[in-house]
């Protein structure tokens, strides 16, 4: 059973919540399965929170649509849900936004891109699939753990060992980022599993999350959350945006915590022939209200994007975006 909250704000700075993010969860045959998702569209660039809304709601979509019937197919065939399936759906649906996005950057004449951070749990394990560097952690036991690989120069730095984790926080190489979705000719998304065990916090969070609290600061409020529940998430983590917005980020911040929690007496799953049954979730939330999606209008509409066109970009290698 899962505790969910989320929260995102624009900051002290900025006028538009790039930041967009989902949190979904249901009860099924194959045991309580949730979805995060976090994408910060890209600073640099214009109409970036067009970009990360419709990654959003394209991975929303999916979940409520799409992964009920992946996931009993999977389970026929094998008698368990395949994360790597999960994996190669989703870094076929990356490929297609990356397209999608540039091309209808190329036909408005804007440059937009988003990142991409998103966890599949299911069955007692997880997948994680990462582009740009928002980042997922795990809380646990008092300690914390980096569960993805920021993709920016300063990360880079790092494991070159010229630079250290703690100056790359305050490097300007930290924010640019090495892949995003929308930018790139071709999109290479990575993708880590593991499992989870009850008394697991997952946070996935922006950069203007994380920048100024670090490892430590993220962990010394999520570690202290003693009754677990969507109302003490919630609680922790705007006190963690506020800390932030109060030691000066001026970026928009947003993160979102799933903690793995004992099922509650009486929770009854659904029986098999309901597999492939709709999920209920919860709801989507995008940066901010009144964030229109990107739907599937005409090509002539502004605020629409359509299904894939010609591949976006140049030849060459990867191209380096301002965060």
């Amino acid at each position: 059973m899962f505790a969910i909250a989320g929260s995102s704000n624009v900051g002290a700075r900025k006028s538009v919540n790039q930041d967009a993010w989902c949190a979904l969860s249901a009860e099924t045959s194959v045991g309580d399965v949730a979805l995060t998702v976090v994408c910060d569209g890209v600073g640099g660039l214009s109409s970036g929170e067009l970009a990360s809304s419709t990654v959003v709601y394209e991975f929303s979509r999916w979940f409520q649509r799409d992964f009920p019937q992946l996931a009993a197919a999977s389970v026929a065939r094998e008698g368990t849900v395949s994360l790597s399936e999960v994996a190669d759906v989703w870094g076929q649906m990356l490929a297609g936004l990356n397209r999608r996005i540039g091309d209808y950057g190329r036909r408005q004449d804007v440059r937009l891109g988003t990142t991409f951070t998103g966890m599949l749990i299911c069955q007692g394990r997880y997948v994680i699939g990462h582009v740009g560097d928002c980042r997922v952690y795990r809380v646990a036991s008092g300690q914390i753990e980096q569960l993805t690989n920021d993709q920016t120069l300063a990360a880079r730095s790092v494991a070159e060992g010229t630079m250290t984790k703690e100056e790359a926080l305050h490097s300007p190489q930290g924010s640019v980022l090495l892949q995003s979705v929308g930018t790139q000719v071709e999109l290479r998304p990575e993708f880590s599993y593991g499992e989870v065990h009850e008394g697991d916090l997952f946070v996935t969070c922006c950069d203007g999350f994380y920048r100024r609290l670090g490892d430590e600061g993220v962990r010394s409020v999520y570690a202290q959350v003693n009754a677990v529940s969507e109302a003490a998430l919630l609680a922790a983590t705007e006190h963690l945006i506020q800390q932030d917005m109060a030691n000066g980020e001026k970026d928009n911040l947003t993160a979102v915590c799933l903690a793995v929690v004992a099922p509650e007496e009486g929770t009854t799953l659904l029986d098999d022939s309901h597999a492939a049954a709709p999920y209920a979730p919860a709801p989507c939330v995008p940066g901010d209200e009144g964030t229109t999606l990107l739907g599937f209008g005409s090509p002539d509409d502004a605020t629409t994007l359509l299904g894939a066109g010609a591949p976006y970009g140049t030849p060459g290698g990867e191209v380096p975006w301002r965060a």
